[in-house]
């Protein structure tokens, strides 16, 4: 499946009902707040078997996660990311090159995650902030109730791609191992995501391709596949770890003054923009 392009075949129509509809309204004081003993409980209800890339069958209804934060539609994320980077996408952009350049950021090994060196995926910025976040979450739930180190990789991901989905077109969705995680029916899909990392991505604000049989006209599920169905503020927020607060306070974005990502993304939060 490696050189066929899938096909986007959405319906209009009301988005997931599981998706909560609600402000945050979230302050500096609550910024990395929201990891709190609720979600950390969670984790720590799923076996070990729920943190390994392994193959599976079967719809995970039970993987479907309650959002108690704004997630927007296909549409409206799809229309807000277009407005926010309009002529100055690059500087959203994670790159080596840029990152060479950033003082006091991340070394080499602290881009790599699921096995994958983010800056070579050419992602929003954004995105890979949350990716690091939910590795390091399941490091952390993983390290304490196992009491080993996490060992959760990936033979590909895939996030830029112009050719693909409005959203993958801006670098703010992300595929898991195509060929494992095909496009497919309910009753027939075979995928390889950990349980407990389905559950984290959902949680961070991403919508999962799994359940998009809800909204496709076609029907078909699309494990690999994550977009991203929040707001920069919202994002920022949410970052608890140190490495992903380190990557966000470094990153700056160039057109809006140097301002860092994470006191842009803040900033915004407060002002409801």
């Amino acid at each position: 499946m490696g050189g066929i392009e899938r096909k986007e075949s959405f319906e209009e129509g009301p988005d997931f009902e599981h998706f909560d509809r609600v402000r945050s309204g979230f302050s500096d004081e609550v910024a990395g707040a929201l990891f709190d003993d609720v979600e950390s409980e969670k984790l720590m209800q799923f076996d070990e078997d729920a943190f390994k890339v392994r193959p599976k069958q079967g719809y995970p209804e039970h993987l479907i996660v309650s959002q108690n934060r704004k997630m927007m539609g296909y549409n409206e994320s799809n229309e807000y990311w277009e407005k926010r980077i309009k002529g100055n996408e690059m500087s959203w952009v994670m790159s080596k090159r840029k990152t060479d350049k950033i003082k006091g950021g991340l070394s080499d090994e602290e881009y790599v995650c699921f096995g994958i060196d983010l800056r070579t995926l050419r992602g929003n910025v954004v995105l890979c902030c949350l990716l690091i976040e939910a590795e390091e979450r399941l490091k952390e739930a993983y390290r304490e109730k196992f009491g080993k180190e996490l060992d959760m990789k990936f033979s590909r991901m895939e996030m830029k791609n112009s050719s693909k989905s409005k959203h993958h077109g801006k670098g703010v969705a992300v595929d898991f191992d195509a060929e494992q995680n095909w496009l497919a029916s309910p009753d027939e899909v075979e995928w390889n995501i950990p349980d407990a990392l389905a559950y984290t991505l959902q949680d961070l604000g991403l919508a999962w391709g799994m359940f998009y049989d809800q909204i496709r006209s076609d029907g078909q599920t699309d494990a690999m596949h994550f977009d991203m169905r929040i707001d920069v503020g919202t994002a920022m927020s949410q970052l608890k770890s140190a490495r992903a607060l380190k990557l966000a306070k470094s990153f700056r974005l160039p057109y809006r003054g140097g301002i860092s990502l994470y006191d842009y993304g803040m900033t915004k939060l407060e002002q409801g923009t």
